[in-house]
Parts: C-alpha cells; structure tokens; sequence
C-alpha cells in the first residue's frame, strides 16, 4: 500500500531529524518540483532557480527541528523558498540613473554626476583573481565527490543535467551533492579565515 504525501513526509522528516542523509535526499526529492514551481511562478528566473531552491532546501534543513508538523510541509517549504527568491531580488536590485543627468544641489546650483570606471585597474584585477584562485583552492581542498561537482558548477556554470551526463549519476544525487558540498565549503571558508584573523 503506498503511502500519501504527508505521511511519507511525515516519516522522512523524522528519518531526517535523526540523521538520515537519505531522508534528507527523499524529502529534497519528493518537493523539488513544487519548490521550482513555487519560485517560477513567482518570477525567479530561470538561471537562477534551481540554485534558490537549493539554497532554500538548505535553509529549510537547517531548521528543520523548527517545522510545526499541524501546518503543510509544502507550505512551509514554500514560504522559504519565496523569502530566498525575495533576498535575491533585493541583492540584484540596482538603481540605475542616466550619466547625461543633471542634479541640482541645496544651492541650486546645477551638476552632473561624474562616475568611475567599471574597469578593474591592473591591482585590482590582480586581488580580484587572488581571491578567484583561493576560492578554487578552498574548493579543491573539499573531498573529490564534492570539489568535483562545485566546479562543474560554480566555476564551469554547468547544468544540474549537464552536471549528471558528466558525472552519470542521477541529478537527485547532483542536487544533494551540491547541497551538501556548498555546506562543506562555508565551513571551509569560515575556518581559513579564523585562522587568518
């Protein structure tokens, strides 16, 4: 007898709230496609959505001991998942002005605005590539099943299916790995900079 949602969520929260990496892979599984949807039709765009789901996936999972079992799951879910897409939003949101633009200061005399070059001087492309290359080393210093997709990710800004046809593992397994691997790489970051301070 197959079981209904909710019970099974049921079950796999409990799994989860022990321990069970795989009931935190069935749980991601069993609602990837309604947080996608929930994000899609909230605008998010399609570059980006698959990392907001997982980002809220990871947010969901961290308070996962906080989830009130009288409400829906999805719901909880979701409203996650739409708090995510709306600090991504607000990060992405620039205000933009024209360079030809003329402002009037409290004396009423007339300006323009004189802005600086985009262009990163040779120093700072210097540091900006420093910074490039220890993300990569910190990356790397990751076990290989986890620095491996990370790259293919974040650094070759592959698919999650191009992603799973590279590795031929299924993207279930893609979704978790990056999950857990972005996880392992915070912690990385936050110790190499302890022992830098």
């Amino acid at each position: 007898m197959a079981l209904d949602k909710q019970t099974k969520t049921t079950i796999l929260i409990k799994g989860a709230l022990k321990g069970s990496q795989k009931a935190f892979s069935d749980l991601m599984e069993l609602y990837w496609s309604d947080v996608v949807k929930s994000l899609k039709s909230k605008n998010a765009p399609d570059n980006v959505v698959e990392d907001i789901a997982l980002i809220a996936f990871t947010k969901a999972f961290d308070k996962l001991d906080t989830y009130n079992n009288e409400f829906v799951f999805r719901t909880w879910l979701s409203t996650i998942a739409n708090n995510t897409l709306i600090d991504y939003f607000r990060k992405q949101k620039n205000t933009t002005i024209s360079i030809d633009e003329v402002f009037t200061d409290e004396s009423g005399n007339d300006f323009k605005m004189d802005f600086k070059s985009k262009t990163l001087s040779p120093e700072e492309e210097l540091i900006e590539n420093q910074e490039d290359t220890e993300v990569k080393k910190l990356i790397n210093l990751l076990p290989e099943n986890y620095s491996e997709i990370l790259n293919l990710r974040y650094l070759e800004h592959c698919s999650y299916k191009e992603i799973s046809e590279e590795l031929k593992i299924p993207i279930s397994n893609v979704k978790i790995r990056i999950l857990r691997g972005r996880k392992l790489l915070v912690e990385t970051i936050e110790k190499n900079s302890e022992l830098r301070n």
